[in-house]
């Protein structure tokens, strides 16, 4: 069948003005696109995207529709990329394949995001791709997925003047609903007219880049990094404390308040975690990627008289990303005969083909110079029967530092990424704690 072009000419009838797209493409045309993943299922009728500027509801706070931006451009050699934007943040996802399907005349499109088993598969016709996002490591897991091409708003391009500026720190408790399982954050934002982004720190990691809007008394924040499908709505109240929904992706939703308070802070995450035995040799058993087999890996002859850094990590989890990109840079500084790094990977998949090229396809993605060993089940209680020397498991990741005669000297429960503004602070403190454990 002859290759087909399609002529686009998209018309968005907004506040600010009049947006015309005429160009012909023999594929996606490059541009932005409003991505959207619909957690309550697909809208009944098709969502044209001209409509959806004019149809945001600013009182229904239970829409359901995460929204996120992407961008598409043409390499030199005709590849197809495409960026995802969080705010400040921008993931190159470079795994896209495009296809025209003979048997039913359609082009197909699926998006493979670099560093977990996750992507979207969809169709695309006339500007629009609808389809579905997949995560491999959950069972069953879909969520209806479109784009819109030439639209490059997240949430709405209303104009409605908020009644507070958001920007500042937050106490915030999570699970308002159920008293019995209330749990802390805090909410860091900074909003620039009805422009709102920022992000939350928990006791085990934070939500990374956070983008969205406030109107009048409304805010709506969303985040989509291939792992993390997080979307933050809620009100303004009266006497300027916030009340919100907090959903992660179509498994999980719960209630959330929050108080304003510039002097908000987290229990000590180098406290959280106990060792059961602060003085004895701590040996881990692992599957070794490599050699394929099972070892004891700290009795490695490269690792004899070391000190050594781990991560407790998954390759599923957004802040094992974010921690072993930083590990990663501060590997390249330290003197590696004195210092060995390692990561420890509780993977979701049960089948050990399946979690090894998990995490190859993570340490390539991210060009780690340090090995990832396979140590087990993402399940908590497993990982903490697995390791023994821990009280439990609170957080992926856990980083450990690790002695020369493999006694655990410090231990610190979830990760401050770059989205926080802890993040230089914590890095510092991380490099001047090692730097004098490794002088003793």
């Amino acid at each position: 069948m002859q290759n087909m072009k399609y002529t686009f000419g998209l018309v968005g009838l907004f506040l600010t003005g009049c947006l015309v797209v005429n160009t012909t493409f023999d594929k996606l045309p490059p541009g932005p696109y409003r991505a959207i993943l619909y957690l309550d299922g697909r809208l009944s009728q098709p969502v044209e995207p001209d409509q959806v500027a004019a149809n945001f509801d600013l009182d229904d706070v239970n829409r359901g529709e995460l929204p996120f931006n992407m961008e598409l451009s043409y390499g030199a050699d005709s590849s197809l990329n495409i960026v995802v934007i969080n705010g400040e943040e921008r993931i190159e996802v470079p795994e896209v394949t495009y296809e025209r399907l003979m048997e039913t005349a359609q082009d197909s499109i699926t998006i493979r995001f670099p560093w977990i088993d996750a992507y979207i598969t969809g169709y695309h016709e006339a500007g629009i791709i609808e389809g579905t996002y997949i995560d491999e490591t959950r069972a069953n897991y879909r969520i209806p997925f479109a784009a819109f091409y030439g639209i490059g708003h997240r949430f709405t391009e209303l104009k409605k003047t908020p009644v507070a500026d958001l920007s500042g720190r937050w106490d915030v408790q999570f699970s308002v609903e159920d008293t019995s399982s209330i749990w802390k954050g805090i909410g860091e934002f900074k909003q620039d007219g009805n422009e709102l982004r920022g992000t939350f720190l928990t006791a085990t990691g934070d939500y990374r880049y956070l983008e969205g809007t406030v109107q009048e008394n409304r805010f709506y924040m969303s985040a989509f990094d291939g792992g993390h499908v997080f979307l933050f709505s809620g009100k303004i109240l009266d006497d300027g404390s916030l009340i919100g929904i907090f959903r992660s992706g179509n498994h999980y939703s719960t209630i959330w308040e929050a108080q304003r308070n510039p002097d908000a802070q987290l229990p000590d995450a180098s406290k959280e975690t106990k060792l059961l035995n602060p003085e004895a040799s701590i040996q881990v058993e692992a599957f070794d990627p490599k050699s394929l087999s099972s070892i004891s890996v700290l009795n490695q002859a490269s690792l004899e008289g070391k000190f050594k850094v781990i991560s407790i990590m998954g390759t599923w989890c957004p802040n094992c990303m974010d921690e072993a990109r930083y590990l990663d840079s501060l590997y390249a500084t330290v003197d590696q005969n004195k210092v060995a790094f390692l990561g420890l990977a509780f993977e979701k998949f049960r089948d050990t083909t399946r979690a090894v090229k998990a995490i190859e396809r993570f340490s390539e993605s991210l060009e780690l110079d340090y090995p990832t060993y396979l140590a087990g089940s993402s399940v908590k209680s497993e990982a903490t029967q697995q390791l023994g020397f821990l009280d439990r498991i609170r957080s992926f990741p856990t980083l450990l530092i690790v002695d020369e005669r493999n006694r655990v000297r410090y231990v610190h429960t979830g990760f401050t990424g770059p989205a926080t503004s802890e993040y230089g602070q914590f890095t510092s403190a991380f490099a001047k704690t090692l730097q004098t454990l490794v002088a003793e």
